[in-house]
Formats: structure tokens, C-alpha cells, sequence
């Protein structure tokens, strides 16, 4: 949000040219632009938070940082959960499993994703567009293969589908 209030600020009208694909931090500054120019090959991608997990020591790894979307760290912890409710004695291969994550990465993982609609939200009003504007962008249509549906951190928004929720395409 920093990097898109920074653009706005700096400019009366932004345009994000996106000539391939926009994931995350990029898909959240086309949320804040004016006009978006996307050709057919364009897509924009999930807004998924990454958590990096730290080495041995407790510091994060310099050499091959371990990354992970914050859906990912969730969807794990929950899965080990359940698996031991059913087989405790699968205790010891999940502890072993998931020794990396604590239980304040799993809580930050939490927060990352229940911020990610707020994020759309504020990106959403752009310097100068009125609130009319903001309503027209179907935010509660883009939640869904943003933020809820993707498995991955692949593209999932062409330009047709962009442009059908109210984005300025």
C-alpha cells in the first residue's frame, strides 16, 4: 500500500501497463490505478501474502530463504490438526513436519490473509476517484479468485474478467 499511496501522489492519473502478469503487490497497485492497459496475454494474479521462514539459527536464510504463502502455512497447520484428532499417534511425523512454523508465524499468516480485503479495499480508492467509481469495481467479485480460490500463486484474472468487474481496462 505504501508503493501505491507513493505512485498516487506523485501522479494525477496512474496507469499500470501489465504485459504479462501482475501477482500480489502488483495486482494490489492495479487495484489503485486509473487505467489499467492489459493485452490478451495479461493477467492479474492473487493477492497472497508470503511468509519467510527463518534457518536453524532463528535468521532468516540468506542462501534459499524458505517461502511460503500465508494460505499455505494455514492450510497446513489445519490439515496437521485434523490428521492427529484422527491418528494421534501421527503426533511426532507432523511436530517434525511443520518444526519451522511457531506458533506467531501461524498467527501473522492469520492476520496477512485477513488483511488481504482490506488491502483490495484501500488500493481500491485511488487518488481523485469518486466513491461511485469505487462501488463499480466489483470488489466482492474479485475477493473470490484473489484471495479465497486460488491454490496457487499462479494468474487467474484476464482482462475480459478485469474489465467485468468494474476495472478500469
Amino acid at each position: 500500500m505504501r508503493m501505491v499511496r507513493s505512485v498516487q501522489l506523485r501522479c494525477r492519473g496512474l496507469t499500470v501497463v501489465v504485459p504479462d502478469m501482475a501477482r500480489s503487490a502488483a495486482t494490489i497497485l492495479c487495484l489503485g490505478a486509473h487505467h489499467i492497459l492489459m493485452g490478451p496475454g495479461g493477467d492479474l494474479g492473487p493477492i497472497g501474502p508470503q511468509m519467510l521462514f527463518p534457518g536453524g539459527d532463528g535468521k532468516p536464510a540468506v542462501a534459499s530463504p524458505a517461502v511460503a504463502s500465508a494460505k499455505e502455512v494455514v492450510a497446513a497447520v489445519a490439515e496437521a490438526e485434523e490428521r492427529i484428532k484422527v491418528n494421534p499417534d501421527s503426533f511426532p511425523l507432523f511436530a517434525s513436519l511443520l518444526s519451522d512454523a511457531t506458533m506467531l508465524m501461524v498467527e501473522q499468516a492469520r492476520a496477512a490473509l485477513s488483511r488481504s480485503g482490506a488491502l483490495m479495499q484501500e488500493a481500491s480508492r485511488a487518488q481523485g476517484r469518486s466513491e461511485e467509481d469505487v462501488q463499480s469495481i466489483g470488489l466482492q467479485t474479485l475477493e473470490e479468485p484473489l484471495i479465497d480460490a486460488p491454490a496457487s500463486h499462479s494468474a487467474v484474472i484476464s482482462v475480459d474478467h478485469a474489465a467485468g468487474c468494474g476495472l478500469p481496462c
